[in-house]
Formats: structure tokens, C-alpha cells, sequence
């Protein structure tokens, strides 16, 4: 594979060379060029596809397009495109419960995950998509709505799964996402008194020991620590620090792998290291401990990044080169090479969400991660280098939830603590109404 070289990075963050930004821009912004340029080729519009060779579909085109907004891509769009890929996406919402359809979900192409859960995630990432192109869903979500009901929102909280923290996070991430969306829409002060209740029952729930929220039955370290990042930007956006915040730092180190990343398994995944660096980067803005720790192991998850980006200028989600090549496969590869080892057995793939219908073959480039490794990239080095961002092209994300990171608003809410505000609206200027209006379809008033 043909990473990128991480010798000026390394300068640019060696106290004894001294800092050498310019260095360190070339380095990072020939890498969002390269990623951007595959994104633009995935582009069936309105639609993307999650790999070069698989099907256009509406996920990976939300993805597209945050990745897009990451890497600087999306501002090389022309408005026509832009009304195209809003259009499409805006489409795909039903009116009758304000959820956005992925696409055709069959029950047996389902082997996780349930349609609802589907449902759920899609019409988080089309907030968000329609969000970067300044536009929004043109109908309400009447489960944001039942959320507006603390005992409602409480009870469906505690239903779970909660023996399964990781994916549960992803349903209460949906929830704070679909209030924040529906206050910004409505104006409605009780929305953010029940985005306000969310964040009170996860402290409420929160392992002091480990600063994470723990299966009932037990420990679970890693999935505990990919859940936890669901929860922060809220935290943080909303001008909470969370409590715990040095044992989130233990947690979050102790999972790391030899190799540099975070994820189970020598294959890694675009999720569980931006899980786990953001967790890093955000946590070592309110706090000192652990710091050169922190700056060493996420140095180490960078080298390993930037040497993943494939020929193409695309990531992988999990890495072939890492995950496949077991002592067996070795040998088989010696004796028979690895073209003629794949017609055999086959390339193996790993399903989004589960979903047999959005698969892609393991080490390919994907949509996903064209958004997840690059924000991964860009958090770390952020981080350690004032103004780096302002240099590149490309941004993170302004609403609360994947994506968003804005440094000063983590680090002011240390002086608050874990104590939630209860003043009304959100923070950061974002207001009813906010800058996209909903995309209208023919015929609607």
C-alpha cells in the first residue's frame, strides 16, 4: 500500500527540531487531495457508490458528502450538483414518520441489525449530509417529537440494549441528534430540555470506574470505550464536561494495539480508531493527565494511518494487508500467488451495519472510510498544531454529533464540570431555522 510519509509530521511535532507547520500542511493536504479525488470518482449522481465497484445507494451517498465537506470536496461541487445529491437524499424521508429509507431492506439481507435500527441510522447521517449542502429534511421526525417526552425518552433509554453499549450509543447518538435537529426546526424549548435529560442519564449511568458506560452484566472495555465518543461531542457542544474524565483516558489507552490502532483484531476499523483517537484528542483538552502518553499513542496511530491510504487515494475500512495473511494463507499464497489464492476461496467482505446489500471486500477503499480515517488524521495532528486547520481544505462537521470538533468549546467547558446548563437554546449560534431550509418537493405547500 502507498501511505504517505509521516518524517515531516514527526518534525513538525518534535520539541527538539521545532515546529514546522508548513511541512506538516504539505504532508496532510496532499493526503485530503488524494482521498478527495477518489471521492469524486465514486459519484453516479445524484447518488455514490460505498466502493469503486458496488451499487449507488443513499448511505454511502451521506457519507460521500461528509467526507466530501472533510476533505475539501465539497465546496468543488457545482450548486446544481449540490441540489441534485439534497434532492435525492431529501426524497428518501417518508412523510408519514419523518424517517429517511436506506433502501430496500430485505429481512434476509439483515444479519446484525434490524430495519428500524437502518431506518434510524439513515436518517441521522441525512441530517447531517443535507446539513453540509445547507439544506435540511423537509418533514418532521415523529420520533424526535415522542422524545420531547422525558418519561417516554427515559423509558426507551433504559430498554437498551445496554448488554451491548456500542450499539446502543448509536441510538441514543440518533436521539440527540433528531432533538438538536428538531429544536433547530421547531424552536421548541422542550427539546432541549429532553437533549439536556439525555446527557443527565448518561452520567447518571456512567462506570466511575472506568469513565464508561459498562454492559449490565459486566466489563467490556473495548466496545465501552467505541460507545463512549457517541456521547462526547454532545457532552462537550452543550458545554458539559463529562465527569471521570481521567479513567476515559486510562480506558481509552489500554485498548490500543501493537500496531498503532485501536480496533479488535490485527485488522483494525475506520469506527473503533476515530472512536478512540477523538475520545483521546478531546479528553486531553480538559484535562493534563496522561498528556505525554496521550501525545505518544496517538502518534503512533497516525504513522499507522497515514501508511494505509491505498495507491488509489482511498482508505480501507479494515485493513487486508493486517487482517487475511494467517501463517495458512501464507504458505498458500507462496505456492499458488495471491490472484489465483482469491479465485479459490474468495475475497472476503464486511458488511455496513450488516446489511448484505452494502458490502465491500476487505483492503478496498470505501466511502466511510474516506470520511472516518482522513477526520481521524486531521483530529490528531489539530491537536497538536494551533491553526492547522484554517491551512487545510476541507472541515469538520458543525453540528453536534460524528465529525464535530471545536477545540475552544471542548476546553471551556472544563470550567463548568459535569453540570448541565439548563439555560435554554444551544451554544455556538446555532438557532431554529438554521442556515439550510427544508428542501421542498413538488407539490408541497
Amino acid at each position: 500500500m502507498a501511505g504517505a510519509s509521516i518524517t515531516d509530521l514527526e518534525r513538525r511535532f518534535s520539541k527538539e527540531r521545532g515546529l514546522k507547520l508548513a511541512a506538516a500542511t504539505a504532508v496532510v493536504k496532499t493526503l485530503l487531495d488524494r482521498v478527495a479525488g477518489w471521492i469524486d470518482r465514486q459519484w453516479c449522481l445524484p447518488f455514490s457508490r460505498l466502493y469503486a465497484a458496488g451499487p449507488a445507494s443513499l448511505l454511502p451517498t451521506c457519507f460521500g458528502v461528509l467526507a466530501a465537506e472533510c476533505c475539501g470536496g465539497l465546496v468543488r461541487m457545482d450548486e446544481t450538483e449540490r441540489q441534485r445529491i439534497a434532492q435525492a437524499i431529501a426524497d428518501c424521508q417518508s412523510k408519514a414518520t419523518g424517517l429517511v429509507e436506506p433502501g430496500d431492506l430485505k429481512r434476509a439481507d439483515l444479519t446484525s441489525h434490524g430495519p428500524i435500527y437502518l431506518r434510524l441510522q439513515a436518517t441521522y447521517f441525512a441530517i447531517h449530509a443535507l446539513d453540509a449542502l445547507g439544506e435540511s429534511l423537509p418533514y418532521p421526525i415523529e420520533l424526535g417529537r415522542a422524545f420531547s417526552d422525558k418519561q417516554y425518552l427515559r423509558g426507551w433509554m433504559d430498554g437498551g440494549p445496554w448488554e451491548n453499549p456500542w450499539l446502543h450509543s448509536n441510538n441514543i447518538m440518533f436521539a440527540l441528534s433528531f432533538l438538536e435537529w428538531q429544536y433547530r426546526r421547531e424552536g421548541d424549548l422542550a427539546t432541549m430540555d429532553a437533549f439536556d435529560e439525555v446527557l443527565a442519564y448518561l452520567m447518571d449511568r456512567q462506570d466511575p470506574a472506568t469513565g464508561l458506560w459498562q454492559p449490565d452484566s459486566g466489563v467490556d472495555m473495548e466496545n465501552a470505550v467505541y460507545a463512549a465518543y457517541h456521547f462526547f461531542p454532545y457532552f462537550f457542544w452543550r458545554g458539559v464536561c463529562p465527569p471521570h474524565v481521567d479513567r476515559i483516558i486510562d480506558s481509552t489507552l489500554g485498548i490500543q494495539k501493537r500496531n498503532g490502532l485501536f480496533g479488535p483484531g490485527i485488522g483494525s476499523g475506520a469506527c473503533e480508531d476515530l472512536d478512540s483517537v477523538a475520545t483521546l484528542v478531546m479528553m486531553s483538552l480538559v484535562t493534563d493527565h496522561r498528556a505525554e502518553e496521550i501525545q505518544a499513542s496517538l502518534m503512533r496511530c497516525l504513522r499507522r494511518l497515514l501508511a494505509i491510504q491505498n495507491p488509489d487515494g482511498g482508505f480501507p475500512n479494515l485493513i487486508w494487508e493486517d487482517a487475511h495473511k494467517s501463517v495458512k494463507r501464507r504458505v498458500a499464497q507462496w505456492i499458488v500467488g495471491e490472484r489465483w489464492l482469491n479465485r479459490l476461496v474468495g475475497t472476503p467482505v464486511w458488511c455496513y451495519s450488516g446489511w448484505r446489500a452494502l458490502h465491500c471486500p476487505l483492503g478496498r477503499s470505501d466511502m466511510w472510510s474516506a470520511w472516518f480515517r482522513p477526520l481521524a488524521i486531521r483530529n490528531i495532528v489539530d491537536r497538536y498544531s494551533e491553526g492547522f486547520s484554517s491551512t487545510l481544505p476541507g472541515s469538520y462537521r458543525r453540528l453536534p454529533g460524528l465529525g464535530w470538533y471545536e477545540p475552544t468549546a471542548i476546553a471551556g467547558a472544563l470550567a463548568r464540570g459535569p453540570v448541565l446548563r439548563h439555560e435554554g437554546g444551544p451554544p455556538n449560534g446555532v438557532q431554529p431555522r438554521g442556515r439550510g431550509q427544508p428542501v421542498l418537493r413538488e407539490g408541497d405547500p
